[in-house]
């Protein structure tokens, strides 16, 4: 789907420089000629939106046929990506084959991940859809990994107001009584669970940390 998703964009974008080619010819046969190709393109771009559609459609109607939505989920980002973790159940579970990530647009995506269905859309900015990929992690966690289409700092997950998703700092994931132990907790499962990407910074940042506060040595 994000493929041709793509070529009708693709395609819109050929016929608006084919319209302002036509605006600039002189003659009416290059007129003419160009006007013909403009309707062709046109009539591919209107075929492969009814495909798109159509295609769009099933995701709403995959609901009926036993697939279940999945609304709870953390995030992180860096100024290059986001990252979204959705925690399965141990008794799920789900190949990285079974798995399909599809944007509906730079700022839509939905991924299918055995009978679950996960959807976000009107995301803060846009994404680099090539790029972006998931896979299911050891301990059977989903992990999203979105690319920006710029490098930059989000203020937030989506464009509008709503239900708020869980950061991956929030206090609910650290507060046992005990902060120190906690935070050492977390991290060691932050650790355990992410990519070499987050295990240099986790590793960085608790390097930093431990000289500069004394905490306690971490050891993932």
């Amino acid at each position: 789907m994000a493929s041709l998703n793509k070529l009708v964009q693709d395609l819109g974008e050929q016929i608006k420089e084919l319209d302002r080619l036509k605006g600039e010819a002189q003659l009416d046969c290059n007129r003419q000629f160009i006007q013909n190709e403009i309707n062709r393109l046109s009539l591919v771009k209107l075929n492969h939106e009814k495909e798109l559609a159509k295609l769009t459609s099933n995701f709403g109607q995959s609901d009926q046929l036993g697939v279940i939505a999945v609304t709870n989920y953390m995030w992180d980002q860096s100024n290059e990506h986001i990252k979204i973790y959705i925690e399965l159940d141990k008794t799920e579970k789900v190949d990285n084959g079974e798995i399909r990530l599809e944007f509906l647009s730079d700022t839509k995506f939905t991924c299918i991940f055995g009978k679950f269905r996960f959807t976000l859309g009107r995301l803060f900015k846009p994404l680099d859809q090539a790029k972006s990929k998931v896979i299911i992690s050891k301990s059977n966690k989903l992990v999203i990994t979105l690319y920006k289409a710029k490098s930059e700092h989000w203020s937030s997950l989506q464009s509008t107001t709503g239900t708020s998703p869980k950061l991956m700092d929030d206090k609910k994931d650290i507060d046992s009584g005990d902060p120190e132990k906690s935070l050492m907790n977390l991290m060691k499962k932050m650790y355990d669970e992410g990519d070499d990407e987050m295990k240099r910074t986790i590793a960085k940042s608790w390097y930093e940390s431990q000289h500069k506060q004394g905490m306690p040595d971490f050891s993932p």
